[in-house]
């Protein structure tokens, strides 16, 4: 089976307090937490992923215990374009590798306007170049996927899981994305 890269636009309410709590209490997803599923609707990208453009899918579900990157962002400017870069080569050398489990990987966006939030999506796949990529739309545009508790406060949360358990969270300011330190956590959970 193929997988291709998907890049979720949003953030992850770490570090928000809980209403009453006197202290910051960590909220969202943590390492080791199991990876939920969500409905997005495929709004460009990944032509052979065997998806059509508009369809209402789960590609967590179709990636099944995978290892996938999952990118949530708010914004879906050029700063994100590097991530994109090489998540894009982290899934083509999976797939050259022939491993039992090959990276997959999906961009969501979400937001306010779901009109905007198409016309990025395009805007990004068309930018980047990106193949291999679907960029996506959670059904719920505005707040995201409920059990991974997203928050405003972050532009963009990379999800890095595996045998569908997280494995790592990053969270950026857009123009504070560190490519590197992604890649770094994919390696590490493919690494035999």
């Amino acid at each position: 089976m193929t997988c291709f890269l998907a890049i979720c636009f949003s953030g992850f309410g770490l570090g928000m307090p809980l209403a009453g709590a006197e202290e910051s209490v960590a909220v969202g997803l943590k390492p080791g937490d199991p990876l939920g599923t969500f409905r997005v609707i495929k709004i460009a990208g990944a032509k052979d992923d065997g998806v059509e453009v508009g369809q209402s899918l789960c590609y967590r579900c179709r990636y099944g215990s995978n290892p996938i990157v999952m990118v949530f962002a708010r914004k879906a400017s050029t700063e994100i374009d590097s991530l994109i870069g090489v998540l894009e080569k982290s899934v083509e050398k999976s797939l050259e590798t022939q491993q039992m489990q090959r990276l997959c990987a999906f961009v969501v966006l979400v937001g306010q306007d779901r009109s905007e939030l198409n016309e990025s999506a395009v805007a990004l796949i068309q930018r980047t170049g990106a193949e291999m990529i679907p960029a996506v739309v959670t059904e719920d545009a505005t707040s995201g996927p409920l059990d991974y508790q997203l928050s405003s406060a972050n532009d963009v949360t990379v999800v890095v899981a595996k045998d569908s358990q997280v494995v790592a969270v990053e969270t950026f300011g857009i123009e504070k994305i560190e490519p590197k330190r992604i890649s770094d956590h994919i390696d590490a959970m493919l690494a035999p």
